[in-house]
């Protein structure tokens, strides 16, 4: 199974997550002693609907560009498709979220 079968595409429908979660501008890297990958399977959603429903929303003139919950192991992400093609991990991700439902872009394709 691919790894990134594990990411869950959907649209956003439980309440927003506590005030706080969310990153309205990026702060920067985060300590090295954080930058461990999840131990568990983690669910991402990804868009502005999701972002909306599950981030809440900031105070104008900021926007929550992203959140997270972990007790529950979600992540909710910009949609990475949107991002200029010269970002090498919104077009990695963006490529490998075109095989899964409901894009089923076949595996096969052109190189």
């Amino acid at each position: 199974m691919r790894a990134l079968a594990l990411v869950q595409l959907m649209l956003a429908t439980s309440s927003p997550l506590l005030p706080g979660w969310g990153t309205t501008v990026f702060d920067g890297w985060p300590p090295e002693r954080f930058q461990h990958m999840p131990d568990k399977a983690v669910r991402i959603l990804f868009g502005r609907v999701a972002i909306n429903a599950e981030c809440g929303q900031a105070l104008w003139p900021e926007v929550i560009e992203a959140c997270s919950d972990p007790t529950t192991s979600l992540l909710v992400m910009p949609d990475p498709c949107k991002f200029p093609e010269t970002d090498d991990y919104a077009r990695l991700m963006c490529h490998e979220i075109a095989h899964l439902p409901p894009n089923n872009w076949p595996g096969n394709h052109p190189r």
